[in-house]
């Protein structure tokens, strides 16, 4: 799978908006080397994250329309200046940060796309994403490692997985700096107030029926999800 195309990612984008739906940030994906070998990226990838995707803490979650659907726990940066690239660096990240999120992304493979070429059609469009769950605001995160903060994700109260921010590029803050200057090289940028969501924590988890998927992201927060 190679980075989605201009024209791919345009096209999502303006069928969301002619939903009455907004662009309200972006997420990056496939940051670690085995999710790029196993789809054949040459390198990270991002995608557009809309209004319409958002879903209420705790909400039940439908699988009916979807082949297959996983949790990821994340930390999601959210903008209190515009950040635009080249050359963002972490320093910069933190200072255009207004608040940290606790969050659930819900990346998806819709009903009729099981076969490869599908699947990866859709992941080109927008990176299988599909739905979050977004945590309360943190505004105060002075003295937090980003590269040492940890998650872990529980299923029906047990905990299933768990990791850290060095699992996203290092850190989530890099992540971000990454996200920036990859989009100044197709003439986008990061408005103030929009989320930033940095890549899994920890190992995501499959949504089955009936199973209620919880993150905690220290010092950040706690979200939940029940599928249905």
């Amino acid at each position: 799978m190679s980075p989605a195309s201009v024209t791919a990612q345009e096209l999502f984008l303006e069928e969301a908006r002619a939903q009455g739906h907004r662009l309200v940030g972006y997420k990056t994906a496939l940051l670690a080397p085995q999710a790029q070998a196993r789809y054949g990226a040459a390198g990270p990838v991002w995608g557009q994250l809309t209004d319409g995707m958002a879903l209420v803490d705790g909400t039940e979650f439908d699988l009916s329309a979807l082949a297959s659907a996983k949790a990821e726990a994340e930390l999601v940066f959210q903008l209190g200046a515009d950040l635009v690239g080249p050359g963002v660096t972490e320093a910069d990240v933190l200072a255009a940060t207004c608040a940290l999120h606790a969050a659930i992304e819900i990346p998806a493979v819709p009903l009729g796309g099981q076969t490869a070429a599908d699947v990866e059609a859709f992941a080109g469009r927008n990176t299988f994403a599909w739905a979050y769950v977004l945590g309360r605001a943190v505004t105060d995160f002075t003295g937090i490692d980003m590269s040492l903060i940890g998650a872990i994700v529980e299923v029906d109260g047990e905990v299933v997985s768990s990791g850290c921010g060095a699992r996203v590029l290092g850190s989530p803050a890099r992540a971000v700096a990454w996200l920036a200057n990859r989009l100044a090289l197709r003439g986008k940028e990061m408005q103030a107030g929009m989320l930033v969501f940095t890549g899994a924590l920890a190992d995501p988890v499959t949504l089955t029926t009936g199973r209620r998927v919880s993150v905690e992201v220290a010092h950040v927060g706690r979200v939940a999800v029940r599928a249905g």
